[in-house]
């Protein structure tokens, strides 16, 4: 790909519109961002090529190895990764009203507690699992504006 086109597509990757309407300094801005910063330091990664000369970029094999990494949020979709913070906060209030004897959590049993937790946990890793799948940049979802 060529660097141009790829500030194009990223300027209005960021700004949420069409490429026909990014101003001339938002393509510019990410234009130089990605030759002086980004760029460089994928290709030194060994994730693109980059031939500064040319302006041309070229995914590399190893590319393809951080797809995983890269999740999909979709509209007002919680990130796993903050649900799990979530998750483990709820059980340490949880471990924290059991120690102290709270009244409403000294009806059931410490055992019973700490199965609630095993089994949120569980269900909660299955449904991630289930559901993430495929949602990764470069699976089955491309991001907005790509194009062959």
């Amino acid at each position: 790909m060529e660097l141009g086109a790829l500030a194009e597509r990223v300027a209005a990757w960021e700004k949420g519109v069409g490429r026909d309407e990014i101003s001339a300094a938002e393509r510019k801005s990410v234009y130089t961002s990605l030759q002086q910063t980004h760029l460089p330091m994928m290709d030194d990664a060994d994730v693109v090529r980059f031939d500064k000369r040319s302006g041309t970029i070229d995914t590399t094999p190893a590319a393809d190895e951080l797809d995983v990494y890269v999740e999909i949020v979709r509209g007002n979709e919680v990130p796993w990764h903050e649900y799990y913070v979530g998750l483990g906060a709820v059980s340490l209030a949880l471990l924290v009203a059991l120690w102290t004897d709270a009244a409403p959590f000294t009806a059931l049993s410490d055992l019973a507690w700490a199965s609630f937790v095993v089994v949120a946990l569980l269900v909660s890793t299955t449904a991630h699992a289930y559901t993430s799948r495929e949602r990764y940049v470069g699976k089955t979802v491309r991001p907005p504006e790509a194009e062959e």
